[in-house]
């Protein structure tokens, strides 16, 4: 919490915007999975797989740069969102937005996520 403004940042906080665009976009709603499982998933791995970044919250520190939070695009269409509330946090909450047509795409990917994070020991 921040003692100056009682403020107490939340997690997704462009959810609602980003629901938003799609809609505009595609004229659909899009549904949502929040994955629980903790995959170890950061927004570097994201950039060397080629996901296209679509909107990041980065604090720098020191030269260093840290993610609050980023949303990436897939080549399926979907969208992952990461979220955390403060850089000392080890683990990004993550969600997909996706059409619902595509479930079964999205839950194999994430089935594969935890798998290969599993592999990794994380």
């Amino acid at each position: 919490m921040d003692k100056k403004t009682n403020f107490v940042r939340t997690y997704f906080l462009k959810e609602d915007d980003l629901l938003k665009s799609l809609y505009e976009k595609n004229k659909r709603l899009y549904s949502k999975l929040t994955v629980t499982t903790l995959i170890g998933l950061k927004p570097e791995i994201l950039i060397e797989k080629d996901f296209r970044l679509e909107y990041s919250d980065t604090t720098e520190i020191d030269g260093n740069f840290g993610w609050l939070e980023a949303i990436f695009e897939n080549r399926s269409g979907f969208y992952l969102y990461l979220s955390r509330t403060n850089l000392s946090e080890l683990n990004y909450r993550f969600a997909v937005f996706f059409e619902a047509e595509k479930i079964n795409e999205v839950n194999f990917f994430i089935k594969n996520l935890i798998k290969t994070s599993k592999k990794n020991g994380n």
